[in-house]
């Protein structure tokens, strides 16, 4: 994510859910019909924090890392909405 600080993964949920008007335990259980075939390694990759250091990224293509979770969140809020909530696979089980 381009964002200028390590954001859990946590935090991006709550963000999401809360732009959705969707309680997280939903977000879960939708998610998991979505995924089906996810093992418990892929469900773990997903759901689990894993930090990388990404300084010399963002300094070899001269590209900033972005204003923050907030801004570009904001920004991207009716694809979200759209991919998120549009979808039958995703709304109903």
């Amino acid at each position: 994510m381009a964002d200028p600080r390590p954001v859990r993964i946590r935090e991006f949920a709550d963000a999401v859910c809360e732009l959705l008007d969707l309680p997280l335990a939903e977000h879960h259980r939708r998610t998991r019909v979505a995924l089906p075939g996810l093992s418990e390694h892929q469900w773990s990759l997903l759901t689990r924090d894993h930090w990388y250091a990404d300084d010399r990224v963002w300094e070899s293509t001269g590209v900033p890392p972005g204003p923050g979770l907030a801004v570009r969140l904001a920004e991207a809020a009716d694809w979200y909405r759209e991919l998120l909530l549009g979808q039958d696979r995703i709304r109903t089980p």
